[in-house]
């Protein structure tokens, strides 16, 4: 009884050591504070982040048509802007919400939902992928700007230093016009290999929304991607 107690003693003690090596847990600070100005501009407060493993922010997006003008609080009248965006709304809260909803699969989740990545195009022209620009884990606050008729949707910092014009994903999507803005070419031709960022709406089209989701992300070491939590930014009316 000695030796098979002693054993047992040994065996539990191995294993705890070898599940604590393998189960550490690396956290990445997520979005928490976020202003929205009507559908028209938000500001987002980027964390600071102490954990080796992160490697920058970025943002998912997905486009929905609607017949509908919002005139109050979007979130409200998700099923009237499209009822596909009220039900991916829904399905995308529980990891927006609860820290106790594991993140490790949002990647999966989103691009289940068909939501994908932003990219910017800088002053020179050039496409900058939205990953290498906000890669710094003190990189302070950005703007999202869709209210200017007059140039397309961009990004920006609090100072105004750095702009960036918004692009929607280079696959998938119509060529050339990848700025959010809103053309009859988004509902024009809806398909698996065109405008697939785009939800149409069964009661018609005279309008087009973008839902945008931000979160941080990193790579343990063992190569694996991490999360945080994804914040909601909004939901934005493209200009046209």
């Amino acid at each position: 009884m000695k030796i098979t107690s002693r054993f047992f003693i040994a065996f539990l003690i191995y294993v705890l050591c070898i599940s604590c090596g393998l189960e550490t847990y690396v956290y990445l600070n997520p979005v928490e504070i976020v202003s929205v100005t009507e559908v028209t501009r938000a500001e987002i407060v980027l964390p600071s982040q102490s954990a080796a493993e992160f490697r920058n922010y970025t943002i998912f997006y997905r486009i929905y048509l609607s017949s509908f003008l919002v005139s109050a609080s979007v979130e409200s009248q998700l099923s009237d802007i499209n009822t596909t965006l009220a039900s991916h709304y829904r399905t995308l809260a529980p990891y927006t919400i609860d820290d106790n909803v594991s993140p490790a699969s949002i990647d999966s989740v989103f691009r289940n939902l068909r939501y994908y990545y932003i990219s910017l195009n800088d002053n020179l022209n050039n496409e900058k992928q939205l990953y290498k620009v906000l890669n710094s884990p003190s990189w302070g606050t950005i703007k999202l700007d869709f209210s200017s008729r007059d140039r397309p949707p961009f990004l920006t910092d609090t100072n105004g230093s750095d702009e960036y014009d918004l692009l929607r994903a280079n696959s998938f999507t119509s060529q050339p016009d990848r700025l959010f803005i809103y053309t009859t070419e988004l509902e024009s031709s809806i398909s698996d290999t065109v405008n697939i960022d785009v939800q149409m709406n069964p009661n018609g089209q005279s309008y087009a929304y973008v839902s945008m989701y931000i979160l941080a992300t990193g790579i343990n070491e063992n190569y694996s991607p991490l999360y945080s939590r994804p914040k909601h930014i909004g939901i934005f009316r493209l200009p046209n």
